[in-house]
């Protein structure tokens, strides 16, 4: 019989075959490996190594996402690696790391300078992204999707760096904002 690390192996001689049968299934779906490590904690490790350097990636928000969405994603992230949840109780160093590693991430990206500097760090070409989004706004808009709308004009807005155009989208946020009151 096959031993998996992390397996109570009490368990597994009192239920007979059931056990193992119930351990195999699980790992040709792809929930368990031979290291006993679960979906969660194979996240908190992708997330881990994929994160070096890059907060963006290990908060799985894009760099040209609205910087609004931030602190949901942040937020969600946490609560699935924090102390109390089922990650915590089951990985608590990786999930200790995570949720230190997301911390930093999300304070590092709360104001604009610091997502300018992770920008920078990655070596994107901000400008041209920038007028790619707000070229989308007027689509937006005769969709009626101000919401969208008003999403791209702020993502723009956290990346352009022309003053001319950001004067624009500032005055489209304010107009956005406006129609979404009055709905």
């Amino acid at each position: 019989m096959e031993q998996l690390v992390g397996i109570d192996p009490v368990l597994s001689s009192h239920c007979g075959e059931r056990v193992p049968r119930l351990l195999a299934f699980l790992k040709a779906l792809g929930y368990l490996d031979a290291s006993g490590a679960g979906p969660l904690e194979d996240e908190a490790k992708e997330r881990l190594a994929r994160g070096k350097g890059d907060p963006f990636a290990l908060l799985g928000f894009h760099w040209s996402d609205p910087p609004s969405k931030l602190p949901a994603v942040a937020l969600a992230l946490y609560r699935r690696f924090a102390p109390g949840s089922d990650a915590a109780r089951a990985w608590p160093e990786s999930s200790a790391r995570l949720v230190a590693e997301i911390e930093g991430a999300r304070r590092h990206l709360g104001d604009r300078a610091g997502r300018r500097t992770a920008r920078e760090a990655l070596g994107v070409d901000v400008g041209g992204v920038a007028r790619f989004l707000a070229s989308q706004i007027p689509m937006a808009k005769s969709l009626g999707e101000f919401e969208r709308a008003r999403d791209l004009a702020e993502a723009a807005l956290d990346l352009v760096d022309d003053p001319a155009l950001e004067d624009e989208l500032r005055r489209l946020t304010a107009l956005l904002a406006g129609a979404r009151a009055k709905r």
